[in-house]
């Protein structure tokens, strides 16, 4: 089941954020390395989908971009 795309807001939030206010590990640190190096990283989301480890990632970057908007 294909994940629904995250919002521009929420790429450009990802992009931006200092590597310093990211959860720590190198799977993460891994995963926004690859996101970042695309110039539209969407188009990196396919590689992600159906990856248990890269959808924890996601997930917990998700919740802190959510977090962030409070």
């Amino acid at each position: 089941m294909e994940r629904p795309r995250q919002t521009d807001e929420f790429w450009d939030w990802l992009v931006k954020r200092p590597v310093t206010d990211t959860p720590r590990g190198d799977f993460i640190e891994d995963t926004l390395a690859l996101v970042r190096a695309d110039i539209d990283p969407r188009d990196r989301l396919h590689r992600l989908v159906n990856n248990p480890k890269a959808e924890a990632v996601l997930k917990r970057l998700e919740r802190l971009y959510k977090n962030s908007k409070k």
